[in-house]
């Protein structure tokens, strides 16, 4: 299978492929070519996973009702979501479709989605991945009703607690390890998720390019995560010990042609977690620290430097609230310092110190 383009077409862009149980070539066109490497992208999964989606319907069947799983590709294929929202839509709904994928979906009912609920969740997936792909599920129901597809949504049971892993932060002494071993774009990594508080990922630090890179102001231009549809785009400041180390990164990759400032060997990275656990093993860190606790260090430090919290999220990009559920991490240290600011409770040792004035039950 693949993609090509034909001349003199309003849709020149055709993906093509052989049906794996016919072995007739299949092929569909399009105007754009993202849009067919999107199909091309369904196709290739479909093909992997889901071979009998391929199998040719016998006249008796035409006229039956769609699956859960017919709809589902339906709705993949009339929205325009990007090649990485697609793979990880697929990938979040493998284990419903295992579940309820051959299901006529009219006759999906409440006590069919809590069955799967229960099963889902006794196989350990967790609360917060579970609701993220009943969410995928339910936004394939809402578009199966908008198109007349079925007569109504049917009512899901209630979503189990969001449990948010909360990691710990690496440390300081860590970070000096991480840094020690790391190669130069896990270094930029880890400075600038840690010194600017950016989503380490795809959704923001692997977007940062030079051109928004403002050293004369000092602040980079963050493209904000796609969920963030608020906000575009927000400034964040580049502390001024940290100018010398951006002037010295601009210029080296000037010399490579890099543009991502984030890179490797002058090529936009997209996932680091091979890079990242071999720095942690060569530093000698066995604890599970992930890219994102980065992030989460620069919320922890600065709240921990009395910043205002309101002044934290917008740097970030959040809420308050996310900055107080989430982000923010009190190690052993901050509470030591907390208590010690306590006032003194006058002749305390006269009248509890046991040591002085016996046990209190004498008294």
């Amino acid at each position: 299978m693949a993609i090509r383009k034909l001349a003199n077409r309003k849709k020149p862009f055709q993906v093509y492929w052989n049906n794996p149980f016919t072995g007739g070539r299949e092929s569909e066109s399009f105007e754009y070519e993202p849009e067919a490497k999107k199909h091309d992208a369904l196709i290739k999964y479909r093909l992997k996973f889901e071979r009998e989606t391929f199998r040719p319907e016998r006249k008796e069947e035409k006229a039956a009702a769609k699956t859960v799983e017919s709809v589902y590709y339906l709705y993949l294929k009339d929205k325009r979501l990007s090649m990485e929202s697609l793979k990880r839509s697929i990938e979040s709904m493998r284990q419903i479709l295992d579940r309820i994928g051959t299901l006529e979906i009219e006759k999906v009912t409440p006590d069919t989605l809590s069955t799967m609920k229960t099963s889902m969740l006794e196989t350990g997936v967790k609360g917060t991945t579970y609701r993220r792909r009943v969410a995928t599920l339910k936004a394939a129901f809402n578009w199966a009703k908008k198109a007349r597809i079925i007569s109504a949504v049917p009512e899901f049971p209630p979503m189990p607690t969001a449990d948010y892993e909360r990691h710990v932060p690496p440390t300081r002494e860590e970070l000096d390890r991480i840094l020690a071993v790391a190669p130069e774009h896990i270094r930029r990594m880890v400075t600038i998720g840690t010194q600017m508080g950016v989503r380490v990922g795809p959704s923001e630090l692997f977007k940062i390019t030079w051109a928004d890179v403002d050293l004369n102001n000092a602040r980079v231009r963050v493209h904000s995560a796609k969920r963030k549809t608020q906000d575009a785009w927000r400034y964040v400041p580049i502390r001024e010990s940290l100018l010398d180390v951006f002037r010295e990164w601009m210029e080296k990759d000037a010399h490579t042609g890099a543009l991502t400032v984030i890179h490797y060997r002058g090529k936009p990275v997209g996932t680091i977690k091979t890079a990242w656990n071999a720095t942690l093993r060569r530093a000698g860190i066995e604890r599970k620290v992930w890219p994102y606790d980065l992030r989460h260090a620069f919320a922890t430090n600065m709240l921990s430097a009395d910043v205002d919290p309101g002044t934290v999220a917008q740097i970030m990009g959040t809420s308050t609230t996310m900055i107080f559920e989430h982000y923010q991490h009190v190690d052993n240290a901050q509470k030591r310092m907390a208590v010690e600011r306590l006032p003194e409770i006058g002749n305390v040792h006269r009248f509890m110190c046991t040591k002085e004035n016996g046990s209190l039950l004498e008294q």
